[in-house]
């Protein structure tokens, strides 16, 4: 029995179909899906790396995702769309039931095995979906373009946030919906259009405290048929976080000849959490020296009343206990 060994001599490919995209503007948000450009290897390969060769500042606008070869927009600012660089003869484009686009990008893509490189020319439109529906008779709108919507954080439960459906569908017309931005926090039903929560992947308004999110609804019967528009979702805090020192640990030295009064030193802490669930309260703890206080407001420690006749000697050390907690412990 002979076995063969695969070596690593084919070159990636990339399927000859041409490929083009279309980008709806405004609203745009980074990350928005734009579309998956696959090569194939005839090699035993684990897998394919994708990259843009950049030109101009291409790459400043899209990026594509090392690994799976997705297209995605780099930037949060539909304008930068506009700039007359990116202008070019639009007459080779047939697409007349669409809105015209107003800028063309060249995109090359590149696919590599780790030896053999392909590249593929993919072309963006982007399309202006401010126009009339008289003259775009297919173009499709949502009720709003932009929606906005809070939430509480480390909700362990589905929240319904938005139920979606074009203004000018057709009878009997059906979609098909998805997040341009998918986000682990949010799923969207694919043939009803509503937007929830998904508590399996809790939101930590600590680490993200607005999530800008892109929706796309396609009609099944004519996918040049399309609605988009946009979800800003605030996050709304709750008492999640506890206060953390600062610049710990503490000293500080006593003199013989300390008065009533005298500061020793300020204990900072703080809280994540904002408004009265982030306000940091201190107070010292059980057994802590009768000599000494300590202000609730802004953490000094200061001698109360006369220290007791051998009650410190020289070169001794004394430990105090500092507690803090927020307002809504």
């Amino acid at each position: 029995m002979i076995s063969v060994m695969d070596a690593n001599d084919a070159a990636p490919t990339f399927s000859p179909t041409s490929l083009e995209y279309r980008v709806y503007v405004p609203p745009v948000i980074k990350n928005y899906q734009i579309g998956t450009a696959v090569a194939n290897d005839r090699d035993l390969v684990d897998s394919l790396g994708y990259a843009l060769r950049e030109a101009s500042e291409i790459g400043e606008l899209f990026a594509i995702d090392r690994s799976t070869g997705m297209l995605r927009v780099a930037v949060n600012n539909s304008s930068v769309f506009k700039k007359k660089r990116y202008e070019v003869s639009l007459e080779k484009l047939n697409s007349h039931y669409l809105p015209k686009p107003t800028c063309l990008s060249q995109l090359k893509v590149l696919a590599t095995d780790g030896i053999h490189t392909a590249e593929k020319t993919v072309a963006v439109v982007i399309v202006d979906r401010n126009k009339s529906q008289e003259e775009f008779p297919l173009h499709l709108r949502f009720p709003s373009d932009n929606y906005s919507f809070s939430i509480r954080e480390n909700n362990t439960e589905a929240v319904r946030i938005l139920s979606l459906w074009p203004s000018n569908s057709r009878l009997g017309e059906y979609f098909h919906f998805r997040l341009l931005t998918p986000h682990p926090g949010f799923v969207i039903d694919e043939r009803a259009g509503l937007l929830s929560s998904d508590p399996r992947h809790l939101l930590d308004r600590e680490l993200t405290s607005k999530i800008e999110l892109l929706l796309e609804a396609v009609s099944s019967s004519n996918p040049d048929r399309k609605a988009i528009c946009s979800v800003n979702i605030e996050l709304e805090d709750v008492n999640d976080c506890a206060p953390t020192f600062t610049l710990i640990p503490y000293f500080a030295t006593v003199s013989k000849e300390a008065k009533v009064g005298d500061r020793l030193l300020s204990v900072k802490a703080v809280d994540e959490d904002v408004g009265m669930n982030g306000v940091v309260r201190y107070k010292l703890a059980n057994g802590s020296p009768t000599f000494l206080e300590l202000n609730k407001y802004d953490g000094r420690l200061s001698i109360s009343s006369p220290i007791p006749p051998n009650a410190l000697e020289f070169g001794d050390q004394l430990t105090v206990n500092v507690i803090a907690e927020d307002m809504v412990c």
